[in-house]
């Protein structure tokens, strides 16, 4: 589970973090990829509790630096997403958007609602976290209880969950943002969660920011990176 560095924007299928799990594991495990871009814990648990249908073995819950301060969104991704398939569903709204959907006015449409919302929101996690606010303690402490309480949901049910702390590329240059990777792993493991931080074996490759991301146009992994 996790956001876009979970789900892998601009990489290919085989190239995300799971799928390249799967592969080390020379197909003793199955590897499924629960990443939702622009999801936080708030969505994440909701995803999780629904995948648990799946039955799965193990949970790992990548962390992405922005995840403390997406709390802060007003309505939560996955409410956001119900409403949106709750508007496409029914048989009229189906048949209103197979009618308009492919016409190039609407598709215009759509558009200029893309420019617009580009020009008027902050900046987005593909670029530098410079100049963000560094969100609160309390968040810190919000996100830290969600965690906690997805890992008792997860444990009541036998099923074992594992964090994994995928640093930015700012942080790998020992400039990112706060709170720290190094606060979010404390604040975890002192409610006993098990915590995974991949900035040692990141900066152990010793390879160049530019290929373990995609910059300069992009601040996602790079396959290499994954």
């Amino acid at each position: 589970l996790g956001d876009s560095f979970t789900f892998g924007d601009s990489v290919n299928d085989d190239e995300t973090l799971p799928e390249q799990v799967e592969s080390a594991l020379a197909g003793a495990i199955e590897a499924l990829n629960g990443g939702v871009s622009g999801s936080t814990i708030v969505d994440q648990r909701v995803f999780g509790e629904r995948m648990l249908a799946l039955e799965p073995d193990l949970v790992v819950l990548v962390y992405s630096e922005n995840d403390v301060s997406d709390l802060g969104a007003p309505v939560p991704l996955h409410v956001r997403l119900a409403e949106n398939r709750a508007m496409r569903s029914g048989w009229l709204a189906t048949q209103v958007f197979h009618a308009i959907g492919d016409l190039a006015v609407f598709q215009r449409l759509l558009f200029a609602r893309a420019a617009m919302a580009t020009r008027s929101a902050p900046a987005t996690r593909g670029e530098s976290p410079a100049g963000e606010p560094a969100p609160s303690r309390e968040a810190l402490t919000r996100y830290t209880e969600e965690v906690v309480a997805f890992r008792d949901f997860l444990t009541e049910r036998g099923k074992h969950l594992i964090v994994a702390l995928y640093p930015w590329v700012e942080s790998l240059k020992g400039t990112g943002p706060k709170p720290s990777l190094s606060d979010v792993s404390a604040a975890l493991a002192a409610r006993g969660v098990e915590v995974v931080d991949l900035t040692p074996a990141l900066a152990r490759t010793d390879l160049a920011p530019e290929q373990l991301y995609l910059l300069p146009w992009d601040a996602h992994p790079s396959p290499r990176g994954y």
